[in-house]
């Protein structure tokens, strides 16, 4: 994976909280592409549907960006 994600100029990799990461750090160390979160349930810091689905629109963007 890692030799792909190199290959291919990958710039983030995305996790979501309610899932281990260790695999997706282990891959952001190994590369230096940044980790960034998506969420598939509310939460603390999205607490409306609305709110979810723009953290997650601007995390896309962000990874995206570079």
């Amino acid at each position: 994976i890692v030799d792909e994600v190199r290959s291919l100029g990958v710039g983030a990799v995305y996790k979501e909280p309610q899932f281990s990461a260790q695999s997706l750090d282990l891959i952001a160390q190994e590369t230096g592409v940044r980790v960034l979160a998506l969420h598939s349930t509310l939460g603390d810091d999205t607490p409306t549907y609305a709110e979810m689905m723009r953290a997650n629109a601007q995390a896309l963007v962000d990874g995206l960006a570079g």
